[in-house]
């Protein structure tokens, strides 16, 4: 009997094993696990002692070999099921006498399910799996490492879930256990570190810091001992150290890369050889999780460009829709760029291309804080150009750096992402040690010139042009590109033929470095000429070609030739390049808009209406054709109308039918899509439904009237969401109809726009609003002005404590448009903050344009919050960076009488010299209400501290964290030397000979009191301050009664 004999009927319950074991069905191999199991656990089932087990166990294996794996694989399954660790250990012992072939049969079936079904494993056998691996270390099998780092891969970058969280405490015991074992195996020792590098990234939070001083204390003392073993991982531990600055022991490893190598290694050759070593591909693969491993060379290999957005979206809603997730893009970045080169064949296709995906990650909005997010991006952006500054001809290959110049060609026409990422290779040029500079900053010049030689681009004169409208960045762009700043078309060598147009699917954009920078895939094009750059349409729609344009498309590319690269060999020559990426691969137009030029651009736009329109059936062409020949805009309403009609009664859409109706209904109303802005001194009730009133917003309007109707009401959804991939205008045009409408009940809007924000490919209210109020700014302020009551009342989750969105909204007002809103807060209409955010917010505002903190200050007058609630912000204001908020403060402040929180506060701020913001509001408060002054300030000074001028002594026994957040808030507190200094620059200031201040009974005690407390050298620095006091002590002795 075997195992291929035993049925269910058992006395162990196979529900057990199913909800013990795996989540999912079970396919064949996993059945056949589940058999072997039971046919182990019959054997065991009435055994009294080890000997017969042992003896049972290899009586039966020693049958034939399907009898041996059946008792093996058996074996090693009741291991992974076993909760309690002495059990365990016995099974396993029972194994290893049982065992014929050296273990092989085990190390086999574990490899398999580690690398095919870990991620479906409860979490039991998750963590035996650990206990498995310890077990066959020690015993020092020949496949030991494969399953470390197998067991290493699946600790998932990005999740901070229990299950992972659990699996890296353990693997971090197992490996500190048999450290010995691991500091003779290389491959272990560079696998360990770099996983736990970057894992770090995602511990930095206060809630794992248990696990991270482990995680810190294990990494840098292998790093130190191992040092020669770990610097073979090469340039990309420079840049996952950088990423844990924080971190004090990271800190002095990179110091120390830098600026002693010999500390680390006598044959260390210092921070530059480092990074010129070029990092495995096994290491970067090691951080990318094999199933989404296999879903992105699927959407790089298989998937048609044109369908890519529904696969994009799966992507972001399974790995990367969490906060912590933000740290996962910058791995698929790196795994993209170093591990995925396409091969000539998938170049000359219609396969998504590498810089679409890329595209899309950077400009997808990170969910974390703001810090956190500025973070992610460096990261992110590192991750992208990190070869770029090594690169060398010799040596370097071109697919890890051409990703990153087609990124910045396809972004050009939303100039924000092209020239963040400019402004990122010559900040981080500069952010490099200095010595080392230059040698970057070559890195880079080579990185350009090898892809102009190549054809990447036909010109980089496209790229640098969108450095123009910063002077800072044109300043470092000359200085780091060189030759390559001043670029025309006549330095990129002889003319490429024309490019042949590709139909692209739109991606939704939605955040680059901060939030929100748009740079939609779609909407981005070659410009028509080499040496003009052309403003982005309005708009734009997917075309599709016919079987002749791709005939044409591989004729013009048969010789494209990139080729596939292997594992890590750097002398791999890349030929042919010339014809393959030139200029980008560009993008045919799609629905073109009526601003166009006459070179051709209505033709283009004629044709792609024209190729949609044949995927309808009759009825919509006849409709849509009658349509274009309509001029009255009443006509054109109602045959619009009848389209959408038609529309609800057709039955059968399926995603081409419902993109080419979009794209027809786009081009019918093009111009006025295009065309369309609001007119703010014209804002009447007509004026307003006039607006909604024509062709364009009958989708809208029909949307809204068939909310209750479920079937005509997804066939709208599907189709407005389609628009909105095509022309981002669509978005904040639906909440302008909305505001327009004003519902009764706020929820109406609310659940209208929040179903049709999940049916787009951003899936989320909060992305979709963001994305739309951005557009809205590039678009039309107007519109954006008057949304901005109606965003703040129907979504206050969205808005409120949002310092991005309060951002995009100030950027563009104007003194009249600041002056409504304020009136309409005041009327009680809407509300921009609250005392739960107006800190942050008004902390966020520092990095501001100086109007835009203006008009924050001016509508957070406009508010009924407390000025108390703000008093904590002033500590933390420089008079040199923040003259926009403390003038705002003291223009508030010189209205109101001093308070004892406000004259603590005031007084707390740092004093070097003199503070003048400080002591120009004590001076007014002197003059104006001397006796409360003093009054507050006498107990302010009375409360306060001196503090110590010698240090601390320090303790042989580590602090606990309790004791360290003490020390650092009692570091944090402010001096009475500090306050002292406030009214010392108070006195020396020429005050009016009627000001009674400094002859307060109360301050003179103060005074006094505090003289016979100080030590000498207070004394003396502030001994004309204390012989004011003395003298009035000595002229009004009976006056003073607390001395």
């Amino acid at each position: 009997m075997n195992a291929s004999t035993i049925g269910m009927t058992t006395t162990m319950p196979p529900d057990l094993w199913r909800t013990a074991i795996l989540y999912d069905h079970k396919d064949g191999n996993e059945e056949k696990l589940e058999k072997q199991y039971l046919f182990v656990h019959n054997l065991l089932e009435k055994i009294s002692s080890d000997r017969e087990a042992t003896e049972n166990l290899t009586q039966h294996a020693a049958k034939g070999n399907v009898d041996h794996d059946d008792v093996i694989n058996g074996l090693l399954c009741k291991v992974l099921m076993e909760t309690q660790r002495k059990e365990a250990a016995k099974y396993w012992y029972y194994l290893t006498m049982v065992t014929r072939d050296g273990m092989n049969a085990v190390t086999n079936t574990i490899l398999s399910l580690i690398n095919s079904k870990f991620h479906r494993l409860n979490d039991i056998p998750r963590l035996q799996c650990v206990f498995v691996a310890n077990e066959i270390a020690q015993l020092q099998h020949t496949k030991d490492v494969d399953i470390i780092c197998s067991l290493l891969r699946q600790i998932v970058g990005g999740d901070q879930s229990e299950r992972n969280i659990m699996l890296c405490e353990h693997m971090l015991e197992m490996l500190n256990q048999n450290y010995a074992w691991m500091s003779q195996r290389p491959i272990i020792i560079q696998s360990t570190v770099y996983t736990y590098l970057r894992i770090l990234q995602d511990h930095l939070a206060a809630e794992y810091v248990n696990l991270r001083n482990k995680e810190v204390n294990f990494v840098a003392k292998l790093m130190r001992d191992r040092w020669d073993d770990c610097a073979q991982i090469g340039k990309e531990m420079v840049r996952l150290l950088h990423a844990l600055l924080p971190i004090r022991e990271m800190k002095s490893i990179l110091d120390d890369i830098i600026n002693r190598p010999g500390v680390l290694s006598p044959s260390f050759g210092g921070f530059l050889s480092l990074m010129r070593v070029r990092t495995s591909k096994k290491f970067i693969m090691n951080r990318i999780h094999p199933d989404l491993e296999k879903k992105i060379r699927f959407l790089l290999n298989t998937v048609n460009k044109v369908k890519v957005g529904r696969y994009q979206e799966y992507l972001y809603r399974r790995h990367l829709s969490t906060a912590a997730s933000d740290t996962l893009r910058a791995d698929i970045v790196r795994f993209v760029c170093t591990c995925i080169h396409p091969t000539n064949e998938i170049l000359a296709s219609d396969i998504t291309p590498r810089y679409a995906l890329l595209g899309w990650l950077l400009i997808l909005p990170l969910s974390g804080s703001a810090h956190n997010a500025a973070t992610n991006t460096y990261q992110i952006n590192a991750a992208l150009y990190w070869d770029w500054f090594v690169y060398h001809e010799q040596t370097g290959m071109i697919m890890d750096i051409e990703p990153g110049l087609l990124v910045m060609y396809h972004n050009i026409r939303s100039k924000q992402l092209t020239s963040k990422l400019l402004d990122f290779l010559c900040r981080q040029i500069r952010e490099f040690p200095t010595n080392f500079q230059q040698q970057f900053q070559l890195g880079v010049q080579a990185s350009f010139t090898k892809l102009l030689s190549c054809r990447v681009v036909q010109n980089l004169a496209p790229i640098m042009e969108t450095t123009r409208n910063n002077p800072e960045l044109v300043i470092m762009a000359r200085a780091s590109f060189g030759k390559h700043f001043n670029c025309s078309s006549s330095d990129s060598g002889a003319p490429l033929p024309p490019p042949i147009p590709i139909p692209v699917q739109p991606v939704p954009a939605a955040a680059a470095s901060s939030v929100l920078e748009i740079a939609v895939v779609d909407r981005i094009a070659r410009p028509k000429t080499p040496t003009t750059q052309h403003e982005p349409p309005e708009h734009e729609t997917p075309t599709i070609e016919d079987d002749s344009d791709m005939e044409t498309n591989k004729q013009n590319e048969e010789h494209a030739s990139f080729s596939d690269d292997d594992d890590d060999d750097e002398d791999e020559t890349i030929t042919n390049t010339s014809n393959q990426h030139t200029a980008g691969d560009k993008r045919k137009n799609s629905v073109a808009t009526s601003s166009e030029d006459e070179d051709g651009g209505g033709d283009k736009a004629a044709h792609a209406y024209s190729k949609a329109l044949k995927k309808l059936d009759g009825t919509f062409q006849e409709l849509f054709n009658s349509i274009t020949t309509s001029d009255d805009s009443q006509d054109h309403c109602d045959k619009t109308q009848k389209v959408i009609s038609h529309a609800l009664l057709t039955e059968d859409w399926d995603e081409d039918k419902i993109g080419a109706f979009s794209a027809c209904l786009i081009h019918v109303n093009n111009p006025i899509l295009t065309e369309f802005t609001l007119n703010d001194s014209e804002l009447t009730t007509e004026y307003l439904e006039s607006c909604v009133g024509n062709s364009m917003f009958l989708i809208f309007r029909n949307v809204w009237d068939n909310r209750r109707d479920e079937e005509p009401f997804q066939i709208l959804l599907n189709i407005l969401s389609d628009m909105y991939s095509q022309a981002p205008k669509i978005g904040y045009l639906f909440l302008f109809y909305l505001a327009v409408l004003n519902p009764k009940k706020w929820s109406d809007g609310f659940n209208l726009y929040k179903s049709f924000a999940r049916r787009t490919q951003l899936s989320d209210l909060y992305n979709c609003l963001m994305m739309d109020l951005k557009t809205c700014q590039e678009s039309d302020t107007n519109m954006l002005v008057y949304l901005t009551p109606y965003v703040f009342k129907t979504f206050p989750d969205s808005c409120l404590e949002n310092s991005e969105l309060f951002n995009i909204i100030v950027a563009v007002l104007g003194p009249l448009q600041l002056e409504q809103l304020q009136y309409m807060i005041m009327m009680g209409e809407f509300v921009m903050m609250n005392k739960e955010s107006v800190v942050n917010l008004l902390e966020s505002s520092l990095e501001w344009e100086s109007f835009e903190q203006y008009a924050t200050w001016q509508l957070m007058s406009a508010h009924d919050i407390p000025f108390d609630i703000v008093l904590p912000l002033l500590q933390r204001l420089d008079p040199k960076a923040h003259a926009e908020a403390l003038s705002s403060i003291l223009i508030t402040l010189k209205l109101l009488k001093p308070t004892q929180d406000i004259v603590q506060h005031l007084v707390s701020r740092r004093c070097i010299d003199v503070d003048r913001f400080t002591v120009s509001l004590l001076r007014h408060w002197a003059i104006k209400h001397p006796k409360e002054l003093a009054e507050h300030l006498s107990v302010v000074l009375s409360k306060s501290k001196p503090r110590q001028l010698t240090q601390p002594r320090k303790s042989l026994r580590p602090r606990s964290h309790a004791a360290k957040r003490a020390q650092q808030s009692l570091a944090a507190q402010p001096s009475t030397t500090d306050m002292l200094t406030h009214v010392d620059n108070l006195r020396k200031l020429p005050l009016p000979k009627s000001c009674e201040f400094f002859q307060q009974d109360s301050l003179i005690a103060c005074l006094l009191h505090m003289q016979e407390n100080f030590d000498e050298p207070c004394k003396s620095k502030f001994n004309d301050l204390f012989a004011i006091a003395s003298r009035f002590d000595t002229d009004d002795d009976d006056n003073i009664t607390l001395r």
